[in-house]
């Protein structure tokens, strides 16, 4: 992996094949996450741009949704290698969602590398919109996740037990690189 090569984006309908082949390559690992996409027309295509699009206004959503904005990880100015959310701010909500940021790479990207320079690219986009810190959860048992948090500043805040089930999970704040 070579981080230099590296940048986030948001999609834009040029990017359609290649949404098109990181949908494939996480359907072919059983992850169905995409499919509509892939079973869609290009009509489902602009669709799915709009929603993302409307997922990161406040204006357009229900009450109590936390705005988010997806950005895309493109390796070599050519491949999405995978996606992180952002979320606008910290709500009792995304306990059981990740916190403020999820980080997702293409199955077959996984284990690269990739997964830590999108979560430190994503810190960055979190400083650019004025948040001076993120609050990120994990499963308490996924260590790779919590080594991940906590390899990028992430200072362990508590562990708790979701209200929904008898899972724990771990929580950290992160201070972004507009507060360093």
């Amino acid at each position: 992996m070579n981080a230099e090569n590296l940048n986030l984006i948001q999609l834009t309908p040029e990017w359609r094949e290649e949404l098109l082949d990181l949908a494939r390559d996480f359907h072919a690992a059983g992850d169905t996450r995409f499919n509509g996409l892939l079973k869609g027309s290009d009509e489902t295509f602009f669709i799915f741009l709009q929603n993302l699009a409307e997922e990161s206004r406040e204006d357009d959503l229900p009450p109590g949704v936390v705005p988010q904005t997806t950005f895309w990880l493109v390796g070599d100015e050519k491949t999405l290698l995978g996606f992180s959310r952002l979320r606008h701010r910290m709500a009792d909500t995304l306990l059981e969602k990740g916190g403020q940021i999820s980080v997702e790479i293409r199955p077959s990207e996984r284990g690269k590398g990739y997964e830590d320079a999108l979560l430190r690219l994503t810190l960055a986009q979190a400083a650019a919109m004025g948040l001076s810190e993120v609050r990120l959860t994990c499963a308490e048992e996924d260590t790779e996740t919590a080594t991940r948090i906590e390899a990028a500043g992430g200072e362990w805040v508590e562990t708790r037990t979701l209200r929904r089930s008898s899972r724990q999970i771990r929580l950290y704040r992160l201070v972004t690189q507009s507060q360093i």
